[in-house]
């Protein structure tokens, strides 16, 4: 009988004792789960680094065969290749596991594709949703300026001023954008009522430039000098020459002293 016990007994001494044989390294059953579980994750994370140079390499074909169907104006066939990358990227913009870094490069590469397709007002409601986001993110808010400058030169394009010059309206609602952008936009809003023949509105923009850009080293100057040509074009020398002295006094190391002195000397 007490053999019979030992012999019953032998299997549950070595599966405890094995636990602990460090010196004989006797694998239990744990171990081989584990070990197995590692392989599973190992192959699983190759998988993943072979399927993301498969997209990667898809894409690239894809952004190629968009880029010759282009030159070639076989929009079909682009819209086809662009639609294959925008998809992509939308998935990385969306998915829950992107870091802010991966989303900001998905934004780039989607800006790329809208720009090409000349889609800008999509552009403009992806950016705007990332916006919520990350409202304090340079990069978004720069894509999204740029998208309505680009919409608004379509708009230009076609004759459609007033359309244009809402756009651009667009840009000076954005909050934190370089100031730059500011007083570019508003050199363009002057510009365009110009062409609409109202010029008290032109000179309007452009006195808004001088007064609220004042330590930009060329927008400023350029405003003086546009309105001086506009006082040109109505023979007023007195008040272009003043808009021309103002570069000289408050700009001289602007782009625009040494054509608004030039022309001071044509005046004599």
């Amino acid at each position: 009988m007490l053999k019979l016990l030992l012999i019953l007994s032998l299997p549950l001494l070595m599966l405890n004792t094995s636990c602990f044989a460090e010196e004989d390294r006797i694998i239990t059953p744990l171990d081989k789960i584990e070990s197995h579980a590692a392989k599973i994750e190992d192959s699983l994370n190759r998988t993943e680094e072979q399927i993301e140079r498969l997209n990667q390499s898809e894409l690239s074909v894809s952004s190629f065969e968009a880029d010759q169907s282009d030159k070639l104006e076989e929009k079909e066939e682009a819209d086809a290749n662009y639609n294959k990358l925008f998809s992509y990227y939308l998935g990385i913009l969306d998915s829950p596991k992107s870091t802010k870094a991966e989303r900001l490069n998905a934004l780039r590469e989607i800006a790329k594709v809208k720009l090409r397709q000349h889609r800008f007002e999509d552009l403009i409601q992806i950016c705007r949703r990332l916006l919520y986001k990350y409202p304090q993110e340079l990069s978004i808010l720069e894509t999204i300026a740029e998208a309505d400058h680009l919409c608004a030169s379509q708009y230009l394009s076609e004759g459609r001023y007033d359309d244009a010059i809402r756009k651009y309206e667009v840009i000076l609602d954005l909050k934190n954008v370089p100031t730059e952008w500011y007083a570019f936009t508003k050199d363009y809003i002057a510009s365009l009522y110009l062409l609409k023949k109202e010029p008290d509105k032109a000179l309007y923009w452009y006195r808004k430039i001088i007064s609220e850009h004042p330590d930009l080293k060329h927008w400023p100057a350029s405003a003086h000098y546009s309105i001086a040509q506009y006082y040109l074009g109505q023979n007023n020398y007195r008040k272009a020459e003043e808009e021309l002295q103002m570069i000289i006094k408050d700009h001289p190391d602007s782009d625009w002293a040494k054509p608004a002195l030039d022309k001071l000397r044509s005046f004599k």
